[in-house]
């Protein structure tokens, strides 16, 4: 059966959970990773936003208004669909696709600096695309109303799992700023990290004193699968690196281990301090490895096709 907005939107609001993981409350959050994911996945190497995000009340519900601003995108629905109105409106990922469906409305607003061009969605359906003469810089801007009856309404913890889902991007795309504003928490959340995940090391246990100085980066691209990473040596506590695979924060795994063993390498048998320090690498195996000196750090492993296993897979 060929995939149209109708029954996909009918699959979403009888089964939320299989496109979200959770519906309810709780399941906002992870309705507010596909849409920042889907939008930035497209955005080209060193984009800086800023990335706006406001949550207001509106009527029962509550309204997101989510803008990208100096950003040019062509591509803000579902990939097979006929092109509506003569545009183009394909779609790099078909998680952005839920986002509308799972919408009681929603608008997208995109500008190239000339023109102007904006979809509506109403209870899932698009509308037709309108374009109209605009003078001022690009952007993207989505203003929906997440479904009522699938998710409810953000709540205190929701908002801050949605400011950390921010804070990731800003950490891990270098200079990328993200905003953060509701009216339930009467202020502002903001974040930016210069030189990201260095930036968020020298943010992390600034306390504590360094064995070097600076920090130690590495990058490499091969095949397809990239990996970035920080360290930070200091002279005491307990060692950890934060590790994301695509984005997503893990619990260690194959690229946290291959990173222990290349620092068994970089160090040596013959680089003892006083004392060993415990690394874990695998939380479900207790796979472990003992370094001459405590370090800190953040790691990244980016694939296009990941099939993830071990501490991995929960995400």
């Amino acid at each position: 059966m060929m995939m149209t907005w109708e029954n996909l939107a009918e699959y979403i609001r009888k089964r939320p959970g299989m496109f979200f993981g959770e519906s309810g409350p709780d399941g906002l959050p992870r309705f507010f990773l596909f849409l920042i994911k889907g939008i930035l996945s497209q955005a080209p190497e060193g984009y800086g936003g800023p990335v706006e995000v406001v949550v207001s009340d509106k009527g029962k519900g509550q309204e997101f208004r989510v803008s990208f601003q100096g950003l040019q995108l062509l591509s803000v629905a579902i990939s097979g669909l006929q092109d509506l109105d003569g545009h183009l409106w394909k779609l790099s990922q078909c998680e952005l696709s839920c986002v509308p469906s799972a919408s009681s409305s929603c608008v997208v607003e995109t500008s190239d600096g000339e023109h102007k061009t904006t979809l509506r969605w109403k209870s899932g359906l698009p509308g037709k695309p309108k374009c109209v003469r605009f003078e001022g810089s690009s952007f993207v801007k989505l203003t929906l109303q997440p479904e009522q009856q699938i998710f409810q309404t953000l709540q205190h913890d929701q908002i801050y799992k949605m400011a950390g889902i921010l804070r990731d991007y800003s950490l891990l795309r270098p200079q990328l700023a993200t905003v953060l504003r509701s009216r339930m928490l009467g202020r502002e959340i903001r974040y930016f990290y210069k030189e990201g995940i260095k930036s968020y090391l020298m943010e992390s246990d600034y306390q504590r004193w360094p064995l070097h100085p600076g920090c130690l980066h590495f990058k490499r691209s091969e095949g397809g699968l990239s990996v970035e990473g920080c360290l930070r040596f200091l002279h005491a506590g307990s060692a950890y690196v934060q590790s994301y695979a695509n984005y997503h924060p893990t619990q260690g795994g194959t690229h946290v281990e291959g990173l222990a063993a290349a620092l068994k390498d970089l160090f040596g048998p013959e680089a003892r301090g006083c004392r060993d320090v415990l690394f874990l690498t695998n939380p479900d195996t207790g796979q472990k490895v003992f370094l001459p000196a405590c370090c800190i750090g953040v790691v990244h492993f980016q694939c296009p096709e990941p099939r993830y296993q071990g501490p991995t897979k929960d995400i």
